[in-house]
């Protein structure tokens, strides 16, 4: 979940690990993208997250 200063929840990410070993997050350089990572799979996510 993604939340706002208020902590109210501005948007809901999902994704699936069926390896659950490890988990990476990270913002890329310009605040556009979301990206994370897990074995064998890279999730990209693209918005306007106005807070």
């Amino acid at each position: 979940m993604v939340l706002n200063r208020s902590y109210e929840i501005k948007q809901i990410i999902e994704f699936w690990d069926e390896s659950h070993d490890w988990r990476w997050a990270t913002f890329s350089a310009d605040g556009c993208y979301l990206i994370i990572g897990v074995p064998h799979t890279l999730f990209v996510y693209k918005g306007n997250l106005e807070f």
